[in-house]
């Protein structure tokens, strides 16, 4: 009976945190679409303007993962110089996926909480510290979305109820989605340079190469969608 009882509590306590795990996931997912459709309404205005090459209406919607069809993720940012840099389980900041990008210059920026990263770098973030030749104190770089000095650089890594390690095994994409086919890899087009966070507006910055962007929209992405985002006239039915 004893063996048996722990065998029922167990039973009961996995149900329970399967539940628990699902109900979290819904309540992301759910959030994440706010979002989403939040930046989708900025993009409607047609007088938006990258702040990094001053490009009018250049800015797509899309995502960034690890490069395949993944039903739920988020993504988890961790500052480059940060206190106890070396403890493997390091809290992040959980990030949804959402991200503009413009098709001129290749920036990418990718929104979220400015209270939970104000909080996240008062907690974490390590104090600058001189250089050892000049003794000058390492300068924080510029948001490249309010234009505040208060960005730092850092890492995203993909959190998935999958695997946590997909971000290790595929890297980083910027997928724009509207995809021919559903069997797509990579999803779109890998992220390169220095990912930054700024502590004042809580963007998170990286860029891409905009001509394999633009290229990828053409080859893989559905007609009537590259030619809207492209601003290239639609190709003719098929015959």
């Amino acid at each position: 009976m004893t063996v048996l009882a722990i065998f029922i509590l167990f039973a009961l306590s996995a149900v329970v945190a399967i539940i628990l795990v699902i109900m979290n996931m819904g309540k992301h997912d759910e959030a994440s679409q706010i979002q989403r459709r939040q930046l989708s309404k900025q993009l409607e205005n047609p007088e938006t303007r990258c702040t990094r090459c001053q490009q009018q209406d250049s800015f797509i919607l899309g995502e960034l993962g690890p490069g395949i069809e993944l039903k739920f993720y988020f993504l988890i940012f961790r500052l480059k110089n940060r206190k106890w840099k070396y403890i493997p389980f390091f809290p992040g900041l959980n990030i949804y996926p959402n991200a503009i990008c413009c098709l001129n210059c290749g920036m990418v920026l990718c929104p979220s909480d400015p209270k939970a990263v104000k909080d996240y770098f008062r907690r974490f973030a390590r104090p600058a510290r001189p250089d050892e030749e000049t003794g000058e104190f390492e300068k924080s770089g510029t948001c490249r979305n309010c234009g505040e000095s208060k960005a730092a650089p850092g890492s995203l890594k993909v959190k998935s109820p999958h695997n946590r390690r997909l971000s290790l095994i595929f890297g980083l994409y910027f997928s724009p989605g509207h995809l021919k086919e559903r069997m797509t890899f990579p999803t779109g087009v890998e992220t390169a340079g220095a990912i930054l966070a700024c502590s004042d507006c809580g963007t998170i910055f990286l860029e891409v190469d905009p001509f394999k962007l633009v290229a990828f929209i053409k080859a893989k992405c559905e007609p009537d969608y590259a030619a809207s985002v492209l601003k290239e006239a639609p190709p003719p039915p098929p015959k």
